[in-house]
């Protein structure tokens, strides 16, 4: 136990200050419902509910935070009442109200994320053939203008400045596309012609074969670069101010059998700038593991052999355990054992705290990450950290 609490602390002693950490009020969780979602203030230091809940109906979707955290909007959910155009909804944090609603009348596609870029929201709409970027005005609540992005989008990050898309062609597997969107909305793309991305279906039935090719983004921390991680070595970095494309050098080719289906890649970095990257080959029904990839060099490390889920929280690493529960990974590959049980489906760290939440479960877990300890069982929330909900399409 001793020896747990000393490397437990070494693992937080690098941590800067919870972008969620500051006076009660701060800090905001979303629990969702079918019919009605609640955006639910929380203290930030003890992790339980602190007030008065907002009702949103049904805008819970795509959600982002201003950079100030005082402004708030989500999209309608998934499933849109038939002939209903995409709508957003605005909360003021500051007096914990509703602000407005805004919609887009002819637009029926779903809404895939919002950003808030330079004193505007940039609102991401896809379909199954294109994409469609609006800049609304938060003060106003208008749209100013659109734009069409080239491709559909597989991931996506934001930056102060902008919004950085990963996209593929529709209905087919070809060159990955980024694309730099500005508060305008102007798009500026690369074509990233050694990276594959899409899908593709075909036969019937028992004939029916779907397969995907989905690579991962993660930004530096600086912001200004991108980093796209295929299979096997293929690799880009993305200067976002130039567009200049540097690829990692081919150690090896990927193998092609009839079996393969497919394959994804999941990445983030570190604050030191190295990603921590893992996936699939559906193809072989097994992960390839969880990587540590410095992009100065595009030298690799394995930190564990089977894990194909992680999260970066705080700066540290979580991994499922071999068969369930939670871990610390640590780059040198020392590890944390959190708790041995439950599978794990999100990771939020409020410094000395994590949140953690549950598949399948009515508990979510506060954990002491000095000693490892579960101190509460909350009910379940979605903690709002960061700029906004994850970029997926």
């Amino acid at each position: 136990m001793a020896k747990a609490l000393v490397l437990a602390a070494v693992l937080l002693a690098p941590l800067g200050a919870s972008p969620a950490s500051g006076e009660v009020g701060d800090l905001y969780a979303l629990r969702y419902g079918a019919k009605m979602s609640l955006l639910v203030p929380y203290d930030p230091v003890r992790l339980v509910p602190s007030g008065r809940a907002i009702r949103m109906g049904r805008f819970a979707h795509a959600w982002s935070i201003s950079p100030d955290r005082s402004r708030f909007v989500a999209a309608a959910g998934w499933h849109l009442t038939k002939g209903e155009p995409a709508a957003l909804r605005f909360v003021d944090l500051e007096t914990g109200r509703l602000a407005g609603t805004v919609s887009f009348p002819g637009e029926f596609r779903r809404v895939t994320a919002t950003a808030w870029v330079r004193g505007r929201v940039l609102v991401v709409v896809s379909g199954s053939t294109s994409t469609t970027v609006y800049s609304v005005d938060p003060e106003r609540r208008l749209t100013i203008s659109q734009v069409e992005v080239p491709g559909l989008v597989v991931l996506g990050e934001r930056t102060p400045s902008n919004l950085v898309l990963l996209l593929a062609p529709p209905d087919r597997i070809g060159s990955a596309t980024i694309a730099v969107v500005d508060r305008s909305p102007r798009v500026r793309t690369a074509l990233l012609d050694r990276i594959a991305a899409g899908s593709t279906a075909t036969g019937l039935g028992e004939n029916h074969r779907l397969t995907i090719r989905r690579p991962a983004l993660a930004l530096s921390p600086s912001g200004q670069r991108a980093f796209v991680i295929g299979a096997g070595a293929s690799a880009a970095s993305v200067d976002l101010r130039t567009l200049a494309v540097r690829y990692a050098p081919t150690r090896r080719a990927a193998s092609a059998t009839k079996q393969v289906g497919g394959w994804v890649r999941t990445a983030a970095t570190l604050p030191d700038g190295r990603l921590v990257v893992t996936g699939v080959d559906y193809g072989r029904q097994a992960g390839v593991g969880l990587w540590l990839i410095d992009p100065v060099d595009w030298s690799r490390r394995l930190l564990d052999s089977t894990a194909s889920w992680f999260r970066v929280a705080g700066g540290l690493i979580f991994a499922r355990g071999e068969r369930a529960g939670l871990r610390i990974l640590r780059p040198s590959g020392a590890v944390v054992e959190l708790f041995r049980s439950g599978s794990v489906a999100s990771v939020s760290v409020i410094e000395p705290r994590a949140f953690v939440t549950f598949f399948g479960k009515q508990k979510a877990a506060v954990v002491e990450l000095g000693t490892g300890r579960v101190v509460r069982h909350p009910v379940p929330a979605h903690l709002l950290i960061g700029a906004g909900e994850p970029i997926v399409g």
